[in-house]
């Protein structure tokens, strides 16, 4: 079977998707199964590509599905009213202070810097 490429991969369908990865899967046994009994495989670089490609198809397949669920499902017009914002954050008067109870220099997140 060849190496699919991103491409390819993204023009064909979910069930096909599913296909490609179980006979991916079946090829790359029967590379390892190849190498544990100690004959030599037809291309070194084989089993690399291999799972690369699995890799591939799931990260694609990942991505429509994320895609998917981001869409909207509503056909209509939005009957609910968009949610309110808080505000402007308030300032509660609370400085940051070091564990010695003394309030830290700016930009630090405690301790004392020597230099």
């Amino acid at each position: 079977m060849s190496i699919l490429r991103v491409k390819e991969i993204r023009r064909l369908e979910g069930k096909d998707l599913d296909k490609r990865v179980n006979d991916f899967r079946l090829e790359l046994s029967k590379e390892r199964a190849q190498i544990a009994i100690g004959a030599s495989t037809s291309s070194p670089g084989r089993i690399r590509e291999i799972r690369r490609t699995i890799a591939r198809i799931h990260t694609i397949q990942k991505e429509a599905s994320k895609a998917k669920a981001a869409r909207p499902a509503t056909k209509g017009p939005a009957t609910t009213s968009p949610p309110k914002s808080a505000g402007p954050a308030k300032n509660t008067g609370q400085s940051i202070t070091s564990a010695a109870g003394k309030p830290s220099p700016a930009g630090t997140k405690g301790g004392s810097r020597k230099g």
